[in-house]
């Protein structure tokens, strides 16, 4: 798939819910997100479930096309999407798309009827329920429809991060540990479950526990950039900053325009006691959001690390 503008989109979808990320809360300048989605004949469709997912930040949108087949978002913090396009009685699709500041993007998309045997229409119904759920985050009320799709369709790995997902809101990081790791069995390059993973082992402090798990996968699995992020958090939480340091600058280089990536290389030059460092990467922050209330407390922190090298 190419990372343009303007895309179109193909491959199996199975709505994912988003990633859960320290770096949620930061924003950057918005745009616009538009496109239309027609059928082989080149027929509008309209009612096509359309979802923006950011794979490192948790942003989500979605919306319905219209009866011209098209759909719009507005406000969208630019940066890279999970982008999935789902109507009953065609095949599903999903892939990532770079949405850019100050540039029309546009990603039209032609869907396929189903030709083969389709999902069982419950096992689907269920699927999308328990997806509008997790947006309301009713997650208590998602996690059983999860379960229920889980117990006759035990091999996909988006149900299984789904339901992580939902575990983690729930606030049971154990459960959520297990889901994930079964997703990323099912699906050894599943990315945002890697991120998930990483995080959700830090909530419950198994630090050793986790960074085995990464370093075991780290040399051979495809995950991207994540694994790499992952890794180094762990290591960061378990207070080993400067093991951490390698594995989040191979992150920043793979993901340059993501606040996460220079927001934990702050923390970790800040433990290391590199403070100019640190406060070079928390200055790249700040070049990457908008939100006024965290580039004040982002600015808050390089003051008072400023005082510190004074002193």
């Amino acid at each position: 798939m190419k990372r343009t503008a303007r895309s179109a989109l193909g491959g199996l979808l199975l709505i994912a819910c988003p990633l859960l990320s320290a770096s949620a809360g930061l924003a950057a300048p918005t745009t616009t997100v538009r496109g239309k989605i027609v059928d082989p004949a080149g027929v509008p469709l309209a009612d096509v479930g359309v979802t923006l997912a950011n794979e490192v930040r948790g942003l989500n949108y979605s919306a319905k096309t219209d009866q011209a087949g098209t759909y719009v978002f507005t406000d969208v913090v630019p940066a890279e999407y999970r982008l999935k396009f789902a109507k009953s009685g065609y095949e599903n699709l999903q892939g990532i798309v770079s949405v850019v500041a100050k540039k029309e993007n546009v990603f039209d998309a032609t869907l396929r009827p189903l030709t083969g045997k389709p999902a069982p229409p419950s096992w689907q119904d269920k699927n999308l329920r328990a997806h509008d759920l997790y947006v309301q985050k009713k997650y208590a009320e998602a996690l059983a429809l999860y379960r229920e799709i889980l117990a006759v369709e035990a091999k996909v790995a988006f149900v299984h991060f789904d339901a992580g997902n939902c575990s983690f809101h729930l606030n049971d990081f154990q459960g959520a540990v297990q889901l994930y790791r079964e997703a990323i069995r099912l699906k050894p390059d599943f990315s945002e479950a890697y991120a998930n993973l990483a995080n959700a082992y830090v909530r419950l402090k198994k630090f050793d526990e986790g960074i085995a798990f990464f370093e075991g996968v780290i040399r051979t699995s495809s995950a991207g950039g994540t694994l790499f992020y992952g890794l180094g958090v762990l290591y960061l939480g378990s207070g080993q900053a400067a093991r951490s340091l390698p594995f989040l600058e191979k992150y920043a280089r793979l993901e340059p325009k993501s606040p996460s990536a220079y927001y934990s290389l702050g923390a970790a030059y800040t433990a290391t006691g590199d403070l100019t460092r640190a406060i070079e990467n928390y200055d790249k922050v700040i070049g990457l959001i908008s939100d006024e209330q965290e580039i004040s407390r982002v600015r808050a922190v390089i003051e008072e690390l400023k005082s510190r090298i004074k002193k």
